[in-house]
């Protein structure tokens, strides 16, 4: 068995002709995605509203970069060509439960055209292969049905919604837990194949 030793964040990951994922670990790249997706990200993402100065973002990517050191966390920029389209992340990488939890953002520039749906389907696989990974999470808010439909098209399924709500801008949340294993996945490619075919 891997333990997070063995385990090499990559700094960059070749998707496609078009598309590549580059590691996080530039916090002025980082507070400009944030910034300029700012009044999307806000209703969505609990901790923008605590990420204000580039300090904030400084420190995050300090923390982050002892994460990838330890294997426990893979964040990356997701560039289409030359531009930044988003961001993907293996928000925690457990070894000893084999389990990983993603999380992602999209610049409302890049928005409904499958690209994230392609990083992740593409990232799964190789967490699968790479990590040995058997289950992935993927945690939203209850109003959030972009980022639900993206894991629903995936495979993943509903496992836990979450009764007490948390308070973003005022307004109650509610937290609803996807779930997709390994053999959740490939059964979802197997029929997927079958509609292709």
């Amino acid at each position: 068995m891997q333990s997070c030793q063995e385990i090499k964040i990559e700094q960059t990951i070749k998707i496609d002709n078009y598309l590549r994922l580059e590691l996080c670990v530039d916090a002025t790249v980082l507070f400009n995605f944030i910034q300029n997706n700012r009044e999307i990200f806000l209703n969505t993402i609990p901790w923008v509203s605590n990420f204000n100065t580039i300090e904030d973002s400084k420190k995050l990517i300090e923390i982050w970069n002892q994460a990838y050191q330890q294997g426990t966390k893979s964040c990356y920029f997701i560039m289409q060509n030359q531009n930044l389209a988003g961001f993907f992340c293996f928000r925690t990488i457990d070894f000893t439960k084999k389990e990983a939890e993603v999380g992602y953002m999209m610049d409302k520039e890049y928005q409904g055209q499958g690209i994230l749906r392609k990083c992740m389907k593409f990232m799964i696989a190789y967490a699968i292969e790479q990590y040995q990974i058997q289950r992935f999470i993927l945690i939203t808010q209850s109003d959030n049905m972009r980022s639900q439909n993206v894991g629903l098209k995936l495979g993943f399924q509903l496992f836990k919604r979450e009764e007490n709500g948390t308070q973003l801008n005022g307004v109650a949340k509610y937290q609803l837990t996807f779930e997709l294993t390994k053999e959740m996945y490939l059964q979802f490619l197997q029929s997927e194949q079958q509609v292709i075919s």
